[in-house]
């Protein structure tokens, strides 16, 4: 029984017993009336007083236990109880779904380093294991071995290595590639202990031989190991040939310049007269120069400072004032002192309005204190000539160093009845006729020249006006002289259409024709490359010519060209005319081709009486016949002229050059 269950009966017990008291009493009252034993059912009297309250009776026998009562309302919440022992741990869930990565912690500290792992392989582009022999003989050493050809290993100049290595390994093939670079030395090779890195041998490799079943090796020792010793290498030990290679040498990169900064530019600010007929030295009353270069005010002219390369060129615009004096020819020179009289002139047709003349610029070697000056020759028979001081006309001479000192030009002569040899020898270069050419491997180059001229076509070109040296000209309808399409390996192009009319033709040439005459004193070449995208034929024919020619609007009466008449040949023609004393034309043997880039040259020796023709740098024809006169004009110019059909016809003019040297003074 609960401690609570106690005191609830505890507090009942009082009551129980009254009523048990009561019943007592009430029994008592029923007793006999008489002496027959009945009973009296008499009441009761007065209550007497209470009596003291008696001892507590013995406890009475549990009595049966009552029925159920109905629950009672819910107690007031008791003081909790003690804690319970912890019960027995229950299965382990389920697992939970991944929660969220958190944020990364912070790094930990560094650990202890490891130990060091074992020696990598020897390193290098080739290394070869080897087994060092102390035989010295030239012989194959044996598989896997390696000998010097000396006892003493440093003073060794060849390494005899058999093919196969110390594992077996073939390395033959590799071998034989060591003697193939151009460069020397081929390679460098070092050998080394395998047990003692700090004692090797460095060595410059320089040729290898292709003995059966081993290689010798020759070397030139550079380096010896701080460790190695005169010979460190023990027979029977293993070593490595460690191998690395040398590239081939470079092609030779074209000569450049080796500018010293010498320059020079005079100029007129006022008028000088020139004289009919005078050769005329320019005074020029302006002038600056740097780098060594001097002006002469009493001479009027430059002094160079040193054996060099130096441009000069002379540009003149100016004005005939004189009455009847225009169209006259006005020639100007760059005069070099000393050694030839002239090196540079250009005759111009001065007329009654402002013109321009311009001398070529051309690179030359001088020597140290050679003199540069600027002569003009009028050639009218009448008046005066002046230049006029204004922003745009003016007279100019410069002179600037562009390379370093010319070398010995050589020994080599050849007399004025001779040629040159042919050329083929790429940087010699010879005296002929007492001056200097250069070899450029294909033709030969004058390095003075009185008269000569490169162009690429790069500049504008646009309704047929271009004349800073040659001229374009056109006649027919649409017939034009333009810039082309330029392309790979033609960065200008000249393009020649003959128009629609069926006699419509293009041309770019001297501009006029008594450019040059066959005086039997020059040396000339031309050279042009040209490309015709549709070539002639019955439907729509053209003439083309190129060369030194005489007219533009026939076939040339004199000269030296290349010729393309498809009425007669599908082949070049190789032609000189002389006008009085007929034609040689002679066929090349090498078609036209369409739309293909053909290089054309001739080379002309007046004097050795020799026009050698050339196509695509290969000689077909040597002509010495029929040469022009000395009464017949011509002039370098290329020409394409139709004679049937409508169409417009074209060639395509890559680059045209030519040069000129006169062999006696002018």
């Amino acid at each position: 029984m609960s401690a609570r269950n106690l005191d609830t009966l505890k507090g009942a017990l009082p009551e129980v017993l009254s009523e048990m008291d009561r019943k007592i009493r009430e029994l008592s009252r029923r007793r006999p009336t008489g002496t027959g034993g009945g009973d009296c059912d008499c009441e009761d009297g007065a209550p007497g007083p209470t009596g003291p309250q008696g001892p507590i009776g013995p406890t009475g026998p549990t009595g049966a236990t009552g029925a159920t009562g109905a629950t009672g309302a819910t107690g007031p919440q008791g003081d909790p109880g003690e804690k319970g022992d912890t019960g027995d741990t229950g299965p382990t869930g389920p697992t939970g779904p991944t929660g969220p990565t958190g944020p990364t912690g912070a790094t930990g500290a560094t650990g202890a380093t490891g130990a060091t792992g074992p020696t990598g392989p020897w390193g290098g582009a080739v290394t070869i294991p080897y087994h060092f022999s102390t035989t010295t003989t030239n012989s194959d050493p044996g598989s896997g071995n390696l000998r010097l050809d000396q006892a003493t290993q440093d003073a060794a100049s060849t390494i005899r290595v058999d093919v196969l290595d110390a594992n077996g390994s073939s390395w033959e093939t590799l071998l034989d590639t060591m003697d193939l670079p151009t460069h020397s030395p081929k390679g460098y090779i070092r050998l080394v202990r395998a047990t003692a890195p700090t004692e090797w041998f460095f060595y410059e490799l320089m040729a290898v031989d292709s003995s059966s079943g081993y290689r010798n090796i020759t070397v030139v020792l550079v380096e010896i190991g701080t460790q190695a010793g005169s010979s460190p290498f023990v027979n029977g030990e293993l070593l490595y040939l460690l191998y690395d290679r040398n590239g081939d040498d470079g092609v030779d990169g074209v000569d450049g310049t080796c500018d010293f900064g010498a320059v020079g530019y005079a100029y007129r600010t006022s008028d000088q007269t020139i004289t009919t007929g005078v050769e005329t030295v320019v005074d020029f009353d302006t002038h600056t120069e740097a780098n060594g270069m001097t002006f002469n005010t009493g001479g009027d002219y430059f002094t160079v400072p040193a054996d060099g390369w130096y441009n000069c060129q002379a540009v003149i615009r100016w004005k005939a004032h004189v009455s009847g004096n225009a169209d006259k020819i006005t020639r100007i020179y760059l005069d070099r002192s000393g050694t030839q009289t002239v090196i540079a002139s250009e005759d111009i047709l001065v007329g009654a309005s402002d013109t321009v003349g311009q001398s070529p610029g051309i690179s030359l070697p001088l020597l140290a204190n050679d003199k540069i000056l600027l002569k003009v020759l009028h050639t009218g028979t009448t008046g005066t000539l002046e230049f006029v001081s204004s922003s745009y006309r003016f007279i100019s001479l410069s002179v600037t160093a562009v390379g370093g000192p010319q070398g010995d030009p050589g020994t080599a002569a050849f007399t004025t009845t001779g040629s040159l040899p042919a050329a083929g020898n790429a940087g010699t270069v010879y005296n002929y006729l007492g001056t200097p050419f250069y070899d450029d491997g294909v033709t030969w180059t004058p390095m003075m020249a009185t008269r000569q001229c490169f162009t690429e076509f790069t500049h504008f070109f646009n309704n047929n006006a271009q004349k800073i040296d040659l001229q374009s000209s056109a006649s027919g309808t649409n017939a034009a002289a333009n810039a082309g399409t330029a392309a790979a390996g033609a960065q200008g192009v000249l393009s020649l259409s003959t128009g629609t009319t069926s006699t419509g033709r293009a041309g770019y040439a001297a501009g006029q024709s008594s450019a040059l005459r066959g005086t039997a004193d020059k040396i000339m070449q031309f050279k042009t490359r040209v490309r015709f995208p549709t070539l002639s034929n019955g439907t729509d024919r053209y003439y083309f010519t190129a060369g030194y020619i005489s007219s533009l609007t026939a076939a040339p009466g004199d000269g030296f060209y290349f010729r393309y008449d498809d009425s007669v040949s599908a082949n070049w023609y190789a032609v000189v005319v002389n006008n009085t004393a007929g034609t040689t034309g002679v066929t090349t043997g090498v078609a036209v081709g369409t739309n293909t880039w053909q290089k054309l040259r001739i080379e002309i020796d007046e004097v050795a009486v020799s026009a050698k023709f050339y196509i695509d740098d290969v000689l077909t024809n040597t002509i010495s016949t029929n040469f022009p006169g000395t009464t017949r004009d011509f002039g370098p110019g290329i020409n394409i002229r139709k004679s049937v059909g409508s169409n417009a016809l074209t060639c395509d003019v890559d680059y045209l050059g030519y040069w000129s040297l006169m062999t006696t003074s002018i």
